[in-house]
C-alpha cells in the first residue's frame, strides 16, 4: 500500500496503512481530509405506484397488511441521486494548497525582479558617477 507524506510546520509525518501507527500520525492525517469543492449530488423526488407492477412493493404491503384492494392507485415518493459529485475531484485543502504554491512562486519572482532593478539601479548609478561619496 502507499504511504502519505503530511507536511506540518517544522515536522514531516509519513502515514502508511502497512505500518502501525500511533495515535497522532492518524488524527492529524484524518485532520487532513478535505471535501469536494464542487456542489455534491443532486437529488429529484420520483413517484411510483404501489399497485403497479412491483411485485416485491405489493408483496412487502401484503405482508404488513397495508394493500387495499379498494382499485385506488397508491402513489408513493422517494428520492433518487440524478447526479453524484466527481470522486476524483479538486477539494479545498488541494485549492488551499495549490493557492499557497501560487502565492510563493509570485512572491519569490517579485523578490528576483526587485533584486535585479536594485542591481540594475546601482549599475547605473556607477556608470554615471552619481554614487554618494563614501565618508
Amino acid at each position: 500500500m502507499k504511504s502519505v507524506n503530511l507536511e506540518l510546520p517544522g515536522k514531516s509525518v509519513t502515514w502508511s496503512p502497512t505500518v502501525q501507527n500511533n495515535a497522532f500520525t492518524s488524527r492529524v492525517f484524518q485532520s487532513r481530509e478535505s471535501h469536494p469543492i464542487e456542489e455534491g449530488p443532486i437529488f429529484a423526488l420520483t413517484k411510483f405506484n404501489t399497485k403497479g407492477h412491483s411485485p416485491l412493493v405489493q408483496y412487502g404491503l401484503h405482508e404488513r397488511a397495508l394493500l387495499k384492494d379498494a382499485g385506488t392507485i397508491e402513489l408513493l415518493s422517494r428520492k433518487e441521486i440524478v447526479k453524484r459529485p466527481d470522486p476524483e475531484g479538486q477539494t479545498y485543502l488541494q485549492e488551499v494548497r495549490e493557492s499557497q504554491q501560487r502565492v510563493k512562486e509570485i512572491t519569490t519572482r517579485a523578490a528576483e525582479a526587485l533584486h535585479e532593478q536594485k542591481i540594475a539601479h546601482r549599475k547605473y548609478l556607477k556608470e554615471h558617477n552619481l554614487l554618494p561619496l563614501k565618508p
